[in-house]
């Protein structure tokens, strides 16, 4: 992810968390559709919910080693 960050002047992890740190439910998703529920995530915490959206950049190669410290739920 290093080498594609120096290529395109864009950093990306291969997974990224947004939402509640305590989220009591997560959503994972990969593609357009990670945005959207962004968005969702951000209206559910604004009004009381503890939720989350973890969104997957690469596919391929991944690991539960590599997920686990991006989510909240362990």
């Amino acid at each position: 992810m290093d080498k594609f960050a120096r290529v395109v002047g864009r950093h990306y992890h291969l997974f990224d968390y947004e939402g509640a740190p305590d989220a009591e439910r997560v959503i994972v998703i990969m593609g357009s559709g990670a945005e959207v529920a962004h968005e969702a995530v951000e209206a559910m915490n604004a009004a009381g919910e503890k939720v989350g959206v973890l969104k997957v950049r690469l596919f391929c190669p991944s690991t539960p080693k590599s997920l686990s410290p991006r989510c909240p739920l362990r």
